[in-house]
């Protein structure tokens, strides 16, 4: 997040207007970054009157994207997002997540035309593990070497779509972080 992609936001970004879905990958970063802010304000806006604390951590280096905070309950959160109808059948998800407390994965599906929040897959029932962990793939690089060979990461499991609850509003995902506080 955030590096690698000064020419996004410097005006390197000729052929976005000219064919939309080359933004989804120029533009990725700045996408991602307004989903992200998105997901929050909602969440906010469902949330109130009681207020929900958003901490963000300087360096993304250990999988937590998000520290959620309402009465009292924290909640370490890793975002992941789609578009709808993309063919991802699995995110990976951090190893460092099954050590916080609380843990969840919110993997927003947003509409590629309008970027609106359409619904959400969540990973995490208070008071519930993650899935085990020796149950899961450890994920490989995308890109290969000069061989070929694909190296694992050890710091990432690749979670299947199956083990994801599907939510369909904000309300509905406030009450999976949070139970019925309002």
């Amino acid at each position: 997040r955030g590096s690698g992609h000064a020419a996004e936001v410097m005006g390197d970004d000729e052929g976005v207007e000219d064919d939309p879905e080359a933004a989804h990958y120029m533009l990725s970063n700045y996408r991602e970054a307004m989903l992200e802010h998105l997901l929050i304000g909602e969440l906010m806006r469902k949330s109130w009157p009681i207020p929900l604390e958003v901490y963000k951590p300087q360096v993304g280096a250990v999988g937590v994207d998000l520290l959620l905070v309402r009465n009292g309950v924290t909640r370490a959160v890793q975002l992941k997002t789609s578009k709808i109808g993309a063919r991802t059948s699995s995110v990976n998800v951090h190893t460092s997540l099954w050590n916080r407390p609380r843990p969840c994965v919110i993997w927003t599906l947003f509409d590629a035309d309008t970027l609106e929040l359409k619904e959400f897959l969540w990973l995490g029932e208070p008071g519930q593990p993650l899935p085990p962990m020796d149950e899961l793939e450890m994920a490989r690089h995308v890109k290969a070497n000069a061989q070929g060979y694909k190296a694992y990461r050890p710091a990432l499991r690749v979670v299947p779509k199956r083990y994801f609850k599907r939510l369909t509003s904000v309300e509905e995902l406030l009450t999976q972080l949070f139970g019925d506080a309002k």
